[in-house]
């Protein structure tokens, strides 16, 4: 029995050891980055946010300034200056919340989600706009996929899993695309939601 315990501890401590987690003090959440992929930040912009202590409407304020949305990280599979084609990518960011309640703002995801049909031709819900709980916090999530078409005439069949958690005068919004043929990222992207936090 000590040896079955011993080994699950090793097991355990090697899988955890070079997991490497993105913080943001300021808005409160952290996930666990994705293993070798490249990572793009505005580390200026957060260093200094960290500094301060933004109520709700000043930080609501911060982003109006910034046209409503501050991206807070971005994770690329691929090295975007090199690579060809589809780059599956992570993409958290915090969003402007013009809506007075939990029933209001599903219904602005709802109607929001709906509008991208206008631009994507065979855009399709995998998974319609739901209520979800994130982190023990309410918000809304949808999958889609849906086309592009490269400069060189390829088609790329993409999946977008999207997250919106609102808080206050905010919302932080995780994005999640990887392809629908190839580039299938879906079992990670399980894994890295699960390590979400949001105070």
């Amino acid at each position: 029995m000590k040896r079955i315990l011993l080994l699950l501890f090793i097991l355990c401590s090697i899988n955890s050891i070079g997991q490497t987690f993105f913080e943001n003090k300021q808005f409160g959440i952290s996930m666990q980055n994705p293993t070798n992929w490249n990572v793009s930040d505005n580390q200026l912009l957060l260093k200094n946010l960290e500094k301060l202590d933004f109520s709700n409407e000043v930080t609501a304020e911060l982003i109006k300034a910034n046209k409503g949305m501050i991206v807070l990280a971005s994770f690329y599979k691929y090295d975007i200056n090199n690579h060809i084609g589809l780059i599956p990518t992570i993409t958290i960011n915090v969003r402007i919340n013009q809506t007075k309640n939990f029933e209001d703002f599903k219904t602005f995801q709802k109607e929001s989600s709906k509008g991208l049909k206008k631009y994507l031709d065979d855009f399709e819900y995998i998974i319609e706009p739901k209520e979800i709980q994130l982190s023990n916090r309410k918000g809304m999530e949808y999958r889609c996929k849906y086309s592009m078409k490269t400069k060189d005439g390829e088609i790329l069949k993409i999946k977008s899993l999207n997250y919106f958690i609102p808080i206050g005068k905010y919302y932080l919004c995780f994005n999640f695309i990887d392809g629908l043929e190839k580039d299938d990222c879906t079992k990670e992207f399980e894994e890295l939601i699960k390590t979400i936090k949001i105070k």
